[in-house]
């Protein structure tokens, strides 16, 4: 059979437009050139911080700063943002751009003209950005257009990566918002080691706590578009380097590449404090199982979140017999030296005392009256709403939970209130 050598070649073109179709290209970096002139800086990112005062401000003055790059949007946590930072301060600058690393990568020094740019708030912390309009109002948000951030970012020929600041968990406040810092000797808190950094297969970002020694904590927030979302969290303990920032009331720790996580070290005690600030009784794997009656819940007052337990039925003005417990997540205190127990209550009318027991042979599921527990000897509140601390008491080494249990008649009950609840060592190992 004869074959048409023109259908042929276009058949061979076919198919070989298809195949490369269907091959991902490798994203081709582009040339960027470098500017050495001689700019003059005439502001520090402290004086230029300064300039806001608490009002979205647009820079009028020709204003030109230099700092290092510290983060960029390379490894995916970091979106349309790019961090800078002087010997003064740090700056986050929001752009309508991608692919933003290709010309600045973290440690190249660039120069900004800030003349026209805007200074503003975004989820309570100063950045550099621009303004935008909807629906007739103006909000503060990302520099748009390529040419003008082309015409604003001038990228010098230094290129000299900055060193981490070393601090602590205790050392977290402002004076670091979007530094470049390293902490040593934390590790994720252990409720969240069956966990990736993010969800990659929702594309959505999850927060994370580190935990130190003296039961600091930071949360770490990672992208689901990060390159290392799907990563396991490291089951160690170590250091980890990246950038500081706030979201609102809370500090929030960003990882800038995976290999900046070294929790390569044995993890330590880790102490587990409970203080229901976040409104949640269950958070950090703690239980309720109720035999009979009402259960515990959380109250308010004063600024102050506490668990709390009552008999007392307001609709039908009676008390009802009750048991309920309020179960500890599982404890491995192998690690421990002394470990104890500590807690605040507050009480008021009559009724049973509370109890707190603890036990070596509670499996946490089902009635835990089918376990062995023994009884612990706190101090506890009298009366009146007074809060009362329990003093430290001892546990031993092969306890797996503690519970608080509360007993009420159909004719009597305490109101009680638990809060600030720590199990802790006097010394480590």
């Amino acid at each position: 059979m004869k074959i048409n050598i023109f259908k042929a070649i276009i058949l061979m073109v076919g198919f070989s437009f298809l195949f490369n179709a269907c091959v991902k290209k490798e994203f081709t970096e582009p040339e960027s050139t470098c500017d050495d002139q001689n700019y003059t800086i005439t502001h520090t990112i402290a004086q230029l911080k300064t300039l806001f005062t608490g009002d979205t401000l647009r820079i009028t003055e020709d204003i030109i700063i230099q700092g290092t790059v510290t983060s960029t949007d390379q490894y995916g946590n970091f979106y349309k943002e790019i961090v800078i930072q002087d010997s003064t301060d740090a700056l986050c600058i929001m752009a309508d751009a991608s692919y933003m690393y290709t010309k600045f990568p973290v440690g190249q020094k660039i120069y900004i003209k800030c003349k026209d740019l805007y200074l503003g708030k975004s989820y309570d912390v100063v950045k550099l950005g621009s303004t935008y309009m909807e629906y007739g109002i103006k909000y503060f948000g990302r520099i748009q257009g390529q040419a003008f951030i082309d015409d604003h970012f001038i990228k010098s020929c230094d290129n000299n990566p900055l060193e981490p600041e070393l601090i602590t968990l205790a050392d977290i406040g402002p004076f670091y918002v979007y530094k470049l810092v390293k902490i040593e000797n934390v590790q994720f808190k252990g409720e969240e080691l069956n966990s990736t950094y993010a969800d990659v297969t929702n594309l959505e970002s999850i927060n994370h706590n580190i935990i130190d020694e003296d039961n600091n904590t930071l949360i770490v927030r990672t992208s689901g578009y990060a390159a290392f979302a799907g990563d396991s969290l490291p089951k160690g303990s170590g250091t980890i380097i990246g950038i500081l920032g706030k979201y609102n009331d809370d500090y929030q720790f960003y990882v800038r590449k995976i290999d900046e996580v070294d929790f390569s070290q044995e993890r330590f005690a880790e102490a587990i404090f409970k203080d229901f600030e976040d409104e949640d009784l269950y958070s950090g794997g703690w239980e309720v199982y109720t035999v009979i009656g009402v259960s515990w819940g959380i109250d308010y007052y004063s600024g102050n979140n506490f668990a709390n337990c009552s008999n007392y039925n307001y609709d039908t003005g009676e008390n009802e017999e009750t048991e309920t417990w309020l179960i500890s997540p599982e404890l491995d205190l192998s690690a421990f030296t002394n470990p104890f127990i500590s807690f605040e209550t507050a009480c008021n009318y009559s009724g049973s005392l509370l109890q707190v027991k603890y036990s070596a042979d509670y499996t946490g599921e089902g009635d835990p009256n089918n376990a062995t527990w023994s009884n612990l000897a706190p101090s506890l509140s009298p009366g009146s709403w007074n809060w009362v601390n329990s003093g430290n008491l001892n546990l031993q080494e092969n306890t797996k939970y503690v519970a608080f249990v509360y007993y009420g008649t159909n004719t009597s009950g305490k109101t009680w209130e638990v809060d600030d609840i720590l199990i802790d060592e006097n010394a480590k190992k």
